[in-house]
């Protein structure tokens, strides 16, 4: 998905939910996408508050994997996540993400997960370099939601 198309499955999601934008944040690829630090991505990491995953996933299996938090296989191209509360946002065209900081934080952690492919483990090396320059940028602002 380019970006146009990550707006498009964002807000198309948003409905769907019937949630406020600020409630459903992306993370991962499509953080990234929106951030200008990646041209595409293959799928959208969601997250949604802990009532909505909990009401999604009474008809849809919960998927727990080793160093990776659970999360709803949504459809095809969407996985959804429980959203914390507690970490920055940014609001990007309209699309609500983690902030590049926490971005910056998810990757590290990533980077670093022992069952971590490599070719994945070496764009997320790349895309730290990428993050700790926004992150020193004024481009990008986030605040707490």
């Amino acid at each position: 998905m380019n970006r146009d198309q990550v707006i498009s499955r964002y807000k198309a999601l948003v409905e769907k939910l019937d949630e406020l934008p600020h409630h459903v944040v992306l993370s991962a690829g499509g953080a990234l996408v929106m951030m200008g630090v990646r041209e595409k991505t293959e799928d959208l990491d969601v997250d949604i508050r802990p009532s909505v995953f909990n009401w999604v996933g009474i008809t849809l299996p919960k998927i727990a994997e080793e160093n990776v938090s659970l999360r709803i296989k949504y459809d095809s191209f969407i996985d959804l996540h429980v959203l914390s509360e507690d970490t920055g946002l940014a609001c990007i065209d309209g699309v609500w993400c983690y902030s590049a900081r926490e971005m910056l934080l998810q990757k590290k952690h990533l980077a670093n997960i022992p069952n971590r492919t490599p070719g994945k483990r070496e764009r997320d090396l790349m895309e730290i370099v990428h993050l700790e320059s926004l992150v020193r940028s004024p481009r990008l602002t986030a605040r707490m939601a």
